[in-house]
């Protein structure tokens, strides 16, 4: 990881301190994708250097904030670099090592933390889109798998974007087919002059971020706890839609029927809630519900 992916984390972790609910170890380790022990690295260097962060009951982390405010130590001219942060930080730059100093001593940066997160998100979403429109080839840098603990590069072929921006699907030149790749575990963009090799239709993506491949859709019938449908339209808003209330039980009193691409993305949702949700249909959806518990049994 290098150095500016190092401070676009950092920031993110203090926003996260800041913010409510507290979040134990393993819980800032998944929002921000690295290890527990990095995480207990970052809190231990920013209480090296001024910041109050304590843990509650639950051995939770937050930061405290007293009712006066640091001052932002910041010269003009360094705020103006800062806000280039996602770009390449030469080492030969003089203000480098002064900005490295002075980054974590105002509270000032807790709101910085998410800005600069969607100043890279922003980046990334820019390159694809030029290379859409040009209908060329990129290269996504150090793309860090789910399934993978070793980053490493993808030569793709861009064609349409998740309706939040999250994902893009594009075609996968060396493995012939085509994926979707998280924005946010792209490390970098690298703009190719070469066309695509074939012809790719806009791939429509369902509420999981899953396209249509297969030439065929799934409906999918669900019954929702009051805890299931906050956290199904919290983290995908374009399901709300899909979405009606039933009345009928009060354990399940939201019913969601949705055309999926894949029973992947919403059998994974199911497993983390099996208590919370009520599978009506298809019979593929519970036969993919069954095999992966029997692959990762919970007891």
């Amino acid at each position: 990881m290098n150095e500016e992916q190092k401070i676009v984390r950092i920031l993110r972790l203090i926003s996260l301190l800041a913010d409510k609910p507290s979040r134990t170890v393993l819980e800032l380790a998944k929002v921000l994708e690295v290890s527990g022990n990095t995480i207990y690295r970052d809190v231990n260097s920013l209480k090296n250097i001024g910041y109050q962060i304590h843990t509650d009951d639950r051995k939770a982390y937050f930061l405290y904030e007293s009712g006066s405010k640091r001052t932002n130590t910041f010269e003009p001219q360094e705020l103006m670099l800062l806000n280039q942060l996602l770009g390449a930080i030469e080492e030969a730059n003089p203000l480098r090592e002064s900005i490295k100093k002075k980054l974590y001593l105002s509270s000032n940066l807790v709101p910085l933390a998410e800005e600069l997160a969607d100043i890279h998100h922003a980046k990334i979403v820019q390159r694809l889109s030029v290379a859409m429109d040009k209908r060329t080839q990129c290269r996504l840098l150090r793309y860090q798998s789910a399934s993978s603990d070793t980053p490493r590069n993808r030569l793709v072929e861009p064609i349409s974007f998740s309706k939040n921006n999250a994902q893009v699907c594009a075609y996968d030149v060396e493995k012939n087919e085509l994926r979707f790749y998280k924005i946010k575990r792209i490390e970098e963009v690298e703009m190719l002059n070469v066309p695509f090799s074939k012809e790719h239709q806009e791939n429509q993506m369902d509420i999981f971020g899953f396209g249509f491949q297969t030439g065929k859709t799934i409906l999918v019938k669900l019954q929702l706890s009051q805890r299931a449908f906050q956290l199904i339209t919290e983290e995908h808003s374009e399901a709300r839609r899909y979405v009606s209330k039933t009345g009928t039980e009060k354990q399940f009193p939201y019913r969601l029927v949705y055309e999926a691409h894949n029973v992947a993305g919403i059998g994974r949702f199911i497993l983390g809630l099996p208590d919370e949700i009520k599978v009506e249909s298809p019979n593929e959806l519970i036969e993919y519900l069954k095999k992966m518990t029997k692959i990762y049994p919970f007891s």
